[in-house]
Protein backbone atom coordinates (compact mmCIF):
# COMPACT_ATOMS: atom_id res chain seq x y z
CA UNK A 1 0.00 0.00 0.00
CA UNK A 2 2.81 2.41 0.86
CA UNK A 3 4.58 1.65 -2.41
CA UNK A 4 1.45 2.40 -4.39
CA UNK A 5 1.02 5.69 -2.51
CA UNK A 6 4.62 6.71 -3.22
CA UNK A 7 4.27 5.86 -6.91
CA UNK A 8 1.05 7.90 -7.10
CA UNK A 9 2.65 10.92 -5.42
CA UNK A 10 5.76 10.56 -7.55
CA UNK A 11 3.71 10.56 -10.75
CA UNK A 12 1.64 13.58 -9.65
CA UNK A 13 4.75 15.53 -8.67
CA UNK A 14 6.45 14.64 -11.97
CA UNK A 15 3.49 16.08 -13.85
CA UNK A 16 3.63 19.25 -11.72
CA UNK A 17 7.38 19.68 -12.28
CA UNK A 18 7.04 19.09 -16.03
CA UNK A 19 4.27 21.71 -16.22
CA UNK A 20 6.50 24.22 -14.43
CA UNK A 21 9.53 23.37 -16.56
CA UNK A 22 7.71 23.80 -19.86
CA UNK A 23 5.90 26.97 -18.83
CA UNK A 24 6.05 29.11 -21.96
CA UNK A 25 7.37 32.65 -22.31
CA UNK A 26 3.82 33.98 -22.27
CA UNK A 27 3.43 32.84 -18.66
CA UNK A 28 3.20 35.17 -15.72
CA UNK A 29 6.41 36.01 -13.85
CA UNK A 30 7.37 33.82 -10.90
CA UNK A 31 5.53 35.15 -7.80
CA UNK A 32 7.57 37.22 -5.36
CA UNK A 33 7.25 34.73 -2.49
CA UNK A 34 8.44 31.85 -4.72
CA UNK A 35 11.27 33.99 -6.04
CA UNK A 36 12.43 34.88 -2.54
CA UNK A 37 11.94 31.52 -0.81
CA UNK A 38 12.31 28.86 -3.50
CA UNK A 39 14.76 30.54 -5.89
CA UNK A 40 16.65 32.25 -3.07
CA UNK A 41 16.92 30.23 0.13
CA UNK A 42 15.88 26.75 -1.00
CA UNK A 43 17.99 26.87 -4.18
CA UNK A 44 21.04 27.84 -2.13
CA UNK A 45 20.34 25.10 0.43
CA UNK A 46 19.92 22.41 -2.22
CA UNK A 47 22.87 23.67 -4.31
CA UNK A 48 20.73 24.30 -7.39
CA UNK A 49 22.69 26.88 -9.31
CA UNK A 50 23.41 28.18 -12.77
CA UNK A 51 26.37 26.85 -14.73
CA UNK A 52 29.70 28.12 -13.48
CA UNK A 53 28.20 29.36 -10.22
CA UNK A 54 29.79 27.91 -7.04
CA UNK A 55 27.51 26.15 -4.55
CA UNK A 56 26.16 28.40 -1.81
CA UNK A 57 26.56 31.57 -3.85
CA UNK A 58 23.35 31.36 -5.82
CA UNK A 59 22.60 34.52 -7.79
CA UNK A 60 19.93 36.68 -6.30
CA UNK A 61 16.89 36.42 -8.53
CA UNK A 62 16.20 39.69 -10.26
CA UNK A 63 12.69 40.96 -10.56
CA UNK A 64 12.00 41.23 -14.27
CA UNK A 65 11.33 44.70 -15.58
CA UNK A 66 8.31 45.14 -17.72
CA UNK A 67 9.20 46.27 -21.21
CA UNK A 68 8.34 49.87 -21.98
CA UNK A 69 6.72 50.75 -25.29
CA UNK A 70 8.76 52.95 -27.59
CA UNK A 71 8.13 56.62 -27.08
CA UNK A 72 6.88 58.75 -29.94
CA UNK A 73 9.15 61.63 -30.56
CA UNK A 74 12.21 59.93 -29.09
CA UNK A 75 15.37 61.20 -30.65
CA UNK A 76 16.45 64.59 -31.88
CA UNK A 77 13.72 67.12 -32.50
CA UNK A 78 12.44 67.47 -36.02
CA UNK A 79 12.78 70.73 -37.79
CA UNK A 80 14.04 72.45 -40.85
CA UNK A 81 17.67 71.72 -41.24
CA UNK A 82 19.95 72.58 -44.13
CA UNK A 83 22.18 69.53 -43.81
CA UNK A 84 20.98 66.57 -45.90
CA UNK A 85 22.39 63.92 -43.52
CA UNK A 86 21.03 65.37 -40.29
CA UNK A 87 19.20 62.93 -37.99
CA UNK A 88 16.16 65.15 -37.82
CA UNK A 89 15.34 63.98 -41.36
CA UNK A 90 15.48 60.38 -40.27
CA UNK A 91 12.49 60.28 -37.89
CA UNK A 92 10.97 57.22 -39.48
CA UNK A 93 14.29 55.39 -39.23
CA UNK A 94 14.49 56.30 -35.54
CA UNK A 95 10.95 55.00 -34.98
CA UNK A 96 11.90 51.70 -36.61
CA UNK A 97 15.01 51.40 -34.45
CA UNK A 98 12.90 52.13 -31.35
CA UNK A 99 10.41 49.43 -32.39
CA UNK A 100 13.22 46.93 -32.89
CA UNK A 101 14.67 47.81 -29.48
CA UNK A 102 11.24 47.42 -27.86
CA UNK A 103 10.76 44.02 -29.52
CA UNK A 104 14.20 42.90 -28.38
CA UNK A 105 13.50 44.00 -24.78
CA UNK A 106 10.12 42.26 -24.67
CA UNK A 107 11.67 39.07 -26.14
CA UNK A 108 14.43 39.18 -23.52
CA UNK A 109 11.88 39.67 -20.71
CA UNK A 110 9.86 36.68 -21.95
CA UNK A 111 13.01 34.59 -22.16
CA UNK A 112 13.94 35.58 -18.58
CA UNK A 113 10.47 34.54 -17.34
CA UNK A 114 10.89 31.19 -19.09
CA UNK A 115 14.33 30.65 -17.50
CA UNK A 116 12.96 31.55 -14.04
CA UNK A 117 10.21 28.92 -14.35
CA UNK A 118 12.75 26.33 -15.48
CA UNK A 119 14.97 27.11 -12.49
CA UNK A 120 11.97 26.91 -10.16
CA UNK A 121 11.18 23.46 -11.59
CA UNK A 122 14.78 22.34 -10.98
CA UNK A 123 14.65 23.50 -7.35
CA UNK A 124 11.33 21.78 -6.68
CA UNK A 125 12.50 18.61 -8.45
CA UNK A 126 15.61 18.43 -6.26
CA UNK A 127 13.49 19.04 -3.13
CA UNK A 128 10.98 16.31 -3.96
CA UNK A 129 13.79 13.94 -4.93
CA UNK A 130 15.21 14.31 -1.42
CA UNK A 131 11.81 13.63 0.12
CA UNK A 132 11.26 10.60 -2.11
CA UNK A 133 14.70 9.20 -1.34
CA UNK A 134 14.28 9.62 2.42
CA UNK A 135 10.80 8.02 2.33
CA UNK A 136 12.14 5.06 0.32
CA UNK A 137 14.97 4.68 2.84
CA UNK A 138 12.58 4.78 5.81
CA UNK A 139 10.24 2.26 4.19
CA UNK A 140 13.15 -0.06 3.39
CA UNK A 141 14.38 0.15 6.96
CA UNK A 142 10.88 -0.60 8.27
CA UNK A 143 10.65 -3.70 6.05
CA UNK A 144 14.07 -4.89 7.27
CA UNK A 145 13.17 -4.30 10.93
CA UNK A 146 9.91 -6.21 10.53
CA UNK A 147 11.79 -9.10 8.91
CA UNK A 148 13.99 -9.49 12.00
Amino acid sequence: MATMTMVTFSTALTILIMNLHYCGPSARPVPAWARAFLLGYLARGLCVRERGEPCGQSRQPESPRSPQPPERGAGPPAGPCREPRCLCHQEELLRHVATIAHTFRSHRAAQQRHEDWKRLARVMDRFFLGIFFSMALVMSLLVLVQAL
